[in-house]
């Protein structure tokens, strides 16, 4: 049987979660089959009481051990979503990978399910993410075209499991539990999980035309990184193949003489498979960055990642009223959903911390040398 078999089903009290199952089921059927059978005659209304009547019948025939213990679970889903935060990306991170990866960024944003806030507002520099601190490592280049694209693979298939994962949990969560919140809403874990990359876009897409954004593009390509910049082995080696130049830069000086409609046509699809090439090219294959040489955010950079930290935290707070009102769970159940949860959040964890590594420039701040 499929792991999405039967789900997100909008009738209520079909599925419960094996712990206390049983226990419900038979009472759902048994003592509140009234209050059943007139929910499922009015389940379609979203404000119907009939669904919250039924959740009274239940609650009010089980013992008070087992309603302890759903007080219990619902405090551990109450706190996964700042515990998650804690796990993520930073969101000026996500936002920086965003700039050569997009797609990846994306995906990551949704398998994280939380943007990590240092503190409300607090901006980090691309000086400060993309710089070599004391101790830290150079992750080694890759040389081999071959082996770049066995990297960028697995990277694409632990990031999409992630996501299948946590669209799976949060599916599950709303098909057989009761959120108390909106008890006719099966819906609702899978729109707070979803609604992280409404943020991602609202900061990303207005970031791709910033300075920073446009240098680190720039700087995917050229081939004229000296050997510090190419990483340990350098650019003498002949198995090391950077990214072919910018179109924009020489299809002029190529043909001058070409119409304009020509040049346009090919510049788009220059401009598509460059953007190919960089989604599918991991950062160890890019030479690393400068760190003298990265632009500053620009003030209107800063106003719209403040914007992004406001709808992260309210994001949280969201999650936290949703997750805390769920019924009919034991804290077997929820310690499981949690851990599901807290698996797929470090797996984009470590994918986001090897892709920036990638990208720090291996000299050190001015502070620090």
């Amino acid at each position: 049987m499929s792991p999405w078999d039967g789900v997100g089903n909008p009738i209520r009290f079909k599925e419960w979660y094996s712990s206390f199952g049983p226990v419900f089921q038979n009472i759902s059927t048994g003592v509140c089959n009234e209050t059943l059978a007139a929910y499922l005659a009015d389940y379609k209304s979203l404000t119907t009481k009939t669904c919250d009547f039924h959740v009274d019948c239940v609650l009010g025939e089980v013992s008070e051990s087992i309603k302890a213990k759903n007080a219990s679970a619902a405090i551990f889903l109450g706190i996964l979503p700042s515990m998650l935060a804690m796990l993520g990306p930073s969101m000026t991170q996500l936002a920086l990978l965003s700039t050569r990866r997009p797609l990846l960024s994306l995906l990551i944003a949704l398998g994280s399910v939380g943007f990590y806030l240092d503190r409300l507002f607090r901006l980090e520099t691309p000086t400060e993410i993309l710089s070599m601190v004391q101790g830290e490592r150079l992750i080694p280049r890759l040389r081999s075209s071959r082996w770049g694209f066995v990297v960028s693979v697995l990277e694409y298939l632990v990031v999409a499991t992630a996501v299948l994962n946590v669209l799976n949990m949060a599916v599950r969560v709303g098909d057989r539990t009761i959120m108390s919140f909106r008890c006719n809403m099966w819906s609702l874990p899978l729109i707070w999980v979803t609604s992280l990359a409404g943020i991602f876009f609202l900061v990303a897409i207005p970031f791709q035309f910033s300075a920073v954004a446009k240098h680190m593009r720039n700087c995917t390509g050229d081939g004229t990184r000296s050997s510090v910049d190419a990483g340990p082995e350098g650019l003498g080696d002949t198995q090391w193949t950077p990214l072919p130049p910018r179109p924009e830069w020489t299809r002029r000086e190529q043909h001058p003489g070409a119409p304009n409609g020509a040049l346009e046509r090919r510049s788009t699809a220059d401009s598509v498979s460059q953007f190919v090439a960089r989604e599918f090219t991991p950062g160890m294959r890019h030479p690393s960055l400068r760190v003298h040489e990265i632009p500053q955010f620009e003030p209107w950079v800063a106003v719209l990642f403040n914007v992004g930290f406001f709808f992260a935290a309210f994001h949280i707070i969201i999650g936290t009223c949703w997750l805390s009102s769920t019924l009919f769970l034991s804290p077997g159940d929820a310690i499981r959903i949690v851990l599901r949860f807290f698996g797929s959040a470090v797996v984009c964890r470590f994918v986001v911390m090897v892709e920036l590594a990638s990208m720090k420039s291996q000299e050190m701040p001015q502070g620090e040398k």
